[in-house]
């Protein structure tokens, strides 16, 4: 009750200052206003006496609230039981205020340590990120996005691992380039490649292919064991067909152009092969290796032009599915027994 009543008489101080202003100031203020600005100096003064009597608790209030605010509850004791009541409330309120400060610091430091998880764990997604960039920038040259995001969904530690496993190789190569490239401009030349390449790789990355490499005109693709062992055989055949077809329609265009014009035999063999990085320490290249690879390229060498040939075990995976003919046999270099061929009958509705 005393405190409240010291701070209401105190809080007329600014009314005082005013009016002290006003007079300074030579204007002349209203006799009601001299009777207020009167009454308000006295109430200062009875304030000012109520508060030296409150000096002793006073102090020892201001001494327990500053402990307090510098976070020495414990040393700050409490206030005499004698003060008055409007001084243990102030303590009381000082008190709850302090609590609820140290709370909001828990509250912050909580949070604080929330935020630093979560920058971590962002960091590291960030970086995860950059490094499948970079896989992916790698892997684009060699493979379509589907199987890029197979190979990073699968998290593997070493998707890239050297392994034997059962394969198939598709070998296309241009005929007779050398002797139409003598008639043509390096720049020609290189153009009729670029546009040649960027169609037949198109078609093998649809169909779930791995380029391997490019040999002068010539290329090479591998499709991986899948869980059905006919499906590597099956999609490398369908994607021969398609190249075919396509370049029916892109010799078309050239010959309208006034371009030259060529064709392409493709091969295609299944079987078992060494898959890894093969090279020296500063070049390395992920290749395919065996027996099954050279019977592909021999394969590619016996088809001509618009030809698509497959090799005996491909035919027994594919057979079912796609129209092909015995095409006789090749002589295969370190084989004792020749290797049946079969040439598949590409019209537009073989995709079954």
């Amino acid at each position: 009750m005393r405190a409240g009543l010291i701070f209401t008489l105190l809080g007329l101080v600014p009314a005082v200052m005013a009016a002290s202003i006003l007079i300074l100031n030579g204007v002349s203020p209203e006799p009601t206003t001299l009777a207020l600005a009167g009454a308000a100096a006295i109430c200062i003064l009875a304030g000012l006496f109520l508060l030296l009597g409150q000096g002793k608790h006073g102090r020892q209030l201001a001494d327990i609230t500053g402990l307090i605010a510098s976070g020495k509850r414990r040393e700050a004791g409490e206030l005499d039981k004698s003060a008055p009541e409007e001084l243990h409330q102030i303590e009381q309120h000082v008190r709850s205020l302090a609590a609820e400060v140290d709370k909001g610091k828990r509250n912050f430091a909580e949070l604080v340590s929330r935020v630093r998880q979560h920058t971590a764990k962002m960091d590291a997604l960030k970086e995860k990120l950059k490094r499948e960039g970079v896989v992916r920038a790698y892997l684009a040259r060699y493979v379509g996005n589907d199987v890029i995001e197979q190979m990073i969904l699968s998290q593997q530690e070493d998707p890239l691992k050297n392994e034997r496993c059962e394969a198939t190789l598709l070998f296309a190569d241009i005929r007779s380039f050398t002797s139409m490239s003598e008639n043509m401009t390096p720049e020609e030349i290189i153009a009729m490649l670029n546009e040649y390449f960027d169609a037949m790789v198109g078609i093998i990355f649809k169909h779930g292919g791995i380029l391997d490499k490019f040999v002068g005109d010539e290329l090479m693709a591998v499709f991986s064991p899948q869980a059905d062992k006919t499906a590597a055989p099956l999609a490398a055949v369908r994607t021969g067909i398609e190249m075919q077809q396509y370049l029916g329609k892109l010799m078309q265009e050239r010959n309208a152009r006034g371009l030259p014009v060529f064709q392409v035999g493709i091969g295609i063999n299944t079987g078992s092969v060494v898959v890894g990085n093969v090279g020296a320490k500063n070049r390395m290249d992920y290749t395919v290796i065996g027996d099954t690879v050279n019977v592909a390229a021999r394969l590619e060498q016996m088809a001509e032009g618009q030809e698509v040939i497959v090799g005996e075990q491909t035919h027994a995976y594919t057979k079912h599915a796609i129209l092909m003919r015995e095409k006789g046999s090749i002589k295969v270099k370190n084989r004792d027994e020749p290797v049946k061929c079969y040439e598949v009958v590409i019209k537009s509705g073989n995709f079954a």
